[in-house]
């Protein structure tokens, strides 16, 4: 039996309703902001270290420097992400945002989101040397591990299975919607990367408003299989 997923433009226009709703916005604006300058920071350290000729500085310090700003980027990326997917819960069913409480949440959860997010991301880049398409099979089917990893404070295992049977039945109208959803994140850092290349740090500071799509869509899911 197939499965009936929200329309899309159902999704889309809840998820605008909550980013510009009064009780939001500003938040949206500074967590994208921050989001952008320590994305920029980890970023511009990981370029410096790369490009780095090898006779300016002993290459025992090139490769640390290189190698330390690498970690950093990934712990930064691993923490930030998170913290917005519990933040991005507490919009999603509209509640007040307590920052210290968040931060407690993603101490604790750090870890469990790091291992389901290093699975995950084995299982895509595995699933595309096996002639892409089981990459971007496995890639819908476990989407939400990392979200479950968090949110519902699962191992690596259940987060996958979790994942597995929220998407059973609806394979294609979950792909179509990560499609235009990633599509939407995307679309206003490519117009201002377009307009100036140096604005190109700026598309990292719509990711806090883009994970409401698929935290809508997720919900969506989790109450369907419920039933």
């Amino acid at each position: 039996m197939k499965t009936k997923v929200l329309p899309i433009t159902t999704i889309i226009k809840k998820a605008f309703k909550l980013i510009f709703s009064k009780q939001y916005l500003l938040v949206f604006v500074l967590l994208g902001l921050a989001y952008s300058l320590f994305s920029y920071i980890a970023s511009f350290l990981f370029s410096y270290f790369y490009r780095l000729p090898l006779s300016s500085l002993p290459i025992l310090i090139i490769w640390l420097g290189f190698l330390l700003s690498l970690i950093l980027y990934f712990i930064f990326f691993v923490f930030s992400m998170t913290f917005l997917y519990y933040f991005g819960n507490e919009v999603v069913f509209e509640r007040k945002i307590f920052p210290k409480e968040l931060l407690f949440k993603t101490f604790k959860s750090f870890f469990n989101f790091l291992k389901t997010f290093l699975v995950f991301c084995l299982i895509v880049v595995g699933g595309i040397f096996l002639l892409i398409i089981p990459g971007i099979y496995w890639g819908v089917k476990f989407f939400f591990a990392p979200i479950v990893s968090v949110l519902d404070n699962k191992g690596v295992k259940e987060s996958l299975n979790t994942s597995r049977l929220l998407t059973k039945s609806c394979f294609w109208s979950i792909l179509v919607r990560l499609i235009i959803f990633s599509v939407i994140s995307s679309a206003p850092g490519f117009l201002l990367t377009r307009i100036n290349p140096n604005l190109n740090f700026l598309q990292s500071f719509f990711t806090p408003a883009s994970l409401i799509f698929y935290l809508i869509l997720y919900y969506q899911l989790k109450a369907i299989s419920q039933r």
